[in-house]
């Protein structure tokens, strides 16, 4: 495992236990705190309030799941890359490949 994976994998699961977290403990206070008098905004609010805790999983977990499986095939991919790159290059004016 190199560090580029463990720096992947330890940031998910940071955003993981930070959603987790925000559906126990934020949550509910969140919508109290704001507490619409109409019935309307009420559950508007907690819609989005459940949304954006959705979305805290979803990137977490696609984090920790491409974490895993860039490590397990990365290396022959960064090669192709590499030669993709290099044909690229050498497509581009003097002065501009220097850039890259």
């Amino acid at each position: 495992m190199n560090i580029a994976q463990v720096l992947f994998i330890s940031a998910a699961s940071l955003m993981f236990l930070e959603a987790v977290g925000y559906s126990f403990g934020a949550l509910r206070r969140i919508h109290q705190a704001c507490a619409p008098s109409d019935p309307y905004w009420s559950r508007r609010l907690l819609l989005n309030l459940m949304l954006a805790n959705a979305g805290l999983y979803f990137t977490s977990l696609s984090t920790l799941a491409r974490a895993y499986v860039g490590g397990t095939s990365s290396h022959r991919r960064a090669g192709q890359r590499g030669r993709i790159f290099e044909m690229e290059s050498r497509r581009l004016p003097r002065r501009v490949a220097h850039l890259l």
